[in-house]
C-alpha cells in the first residue's frame, strides 16, 4: 500500500483522497491482474494507472475507491478525475 487516505502528494495534486487507497502494483503484472480480478469479484471500484498521468497519477499503481475528486471546485485548469473501474 503506497497511500492510505489523504497524503501530501494528494494535497499537492488537489485531490480529496480521504476514502481511497493506492496500491503500488503495476496493473500489467501477474500480481496486478490478480488484484484487479479480486477487486472486480468483490465489487470494489478501482482505477488502474500504467504510468504517470499529468494531474492524476505520479506513476503506475492501482487506486482503490471512487475517483479522487478535485478539492479546488470551480478552479480554472483543475485536474479532472479519470473514470472508475477501468484501465488507463
Amino acid at each position: 500500500m503506497s497511500a492510505y487516505g489523504q497524503t501530501p502528494v494528494h494535497d499537492k495534486l488537489g485531490f480529496d483522497h480521504r476514502n481511497a487507497v493506492d496500491l503500488a502494483i503495476h496493473p500489467d503484472t501477474a500480481e496486478g491482474r490478480a488484484v484487479m480480478d479480486w477487486l472486480r469479484r468483490a465489487g470494489l471500484s478501482f482505477i488502474a494507472f500504467r504510468g504517470a498521468l499529468s494531474g492524476a497519477a505520479t506513476g503506475a499503481h492501482i487506486h482503490v475507491g471512487e475517483p479522487s475528486r478535485s478539492i479546488r471546485w470551480g478552479a480554472t485548469g483543475a485536474p479532472q478525475a479519470p473514470h472508475a473501474s477501468g484501465r488507463m
